[in-house]
């Protein structure tokens, strides 16, 4: 019974981990990936950020972009 309850226990912890992270696949895809420099999450080549990938959950820093 305990075996069975630290099993499902452990699957469970599993499950959400991998649900949690963010789907940044195609985000900045041809600009060097997602990276957070200087405080600021951008593509590695100096690219801005997409709202699309930023609503994607794939600010690197976890700050939002300042609104213009």
């Amino acid at each position: 019974m305990l075996r069975a309850f630290f099993v499902t226990g452990l699957l469970l912890i599993t499950l959400t981990t991998n649900t949690a992270r963010a789907d940044c696949r195609g985000c900045c895809s041809r600009h060097g990936g997602v990276v957070c420099q200087n405080g600021e999450t951008k593509c590695k080549d100096g690219t801005p950020l997409s709202d699309k990938c930023e609503n994607k959950g794939c600010n690197k820093c976890g700050k939002k972009k300042p609104k213009k």
